[in-house]
């Protein structure tokens, strides 16, 4: 069973998603990694979610390069949006 549906804002942004990607393996953590724009694509997104949801996935991890994203579907937001943080490499992790 998927523990964690990692949301990729682009391919791009696969480098970041590398260090959460190392700690899954280090614990033993399944999950999935899933690319789609919650701009370009939102209801790609909120299917990615919902069908996600519905197998029993609790935690959602968005990954976004310099937009700023917040993970919602239907009437019930599973993601909020959180403080922009740089990070050295000139990304946002939210």
């Amino acid at each position: 069973m998927i523990d964690v549906v990692v949301l990729l804002g682009s391919k791009s942004d696969r480098d970041i998603a590398e260090k959460a990607i190392q700690i899954f393996h280090r614990f033993g953590i399944e999950y999935t990694i899933a690319v789609a724009s919650a701009h370009r694509t939102p209801a790609r997104v909120v299917e990615i979610i919902n069908t996600s949801h519905e197998s029993g996935v609790k935690v959602f991890i968005a990954i976004t390069g310099l937009a700023a994203q917040i993970i919602a579907t239907g009437d019930k937001e599973l993601g909020n949006k959180l403080a922009e943080q740089s990070l050295q490499d000139s990304q946002n992790l939210f």
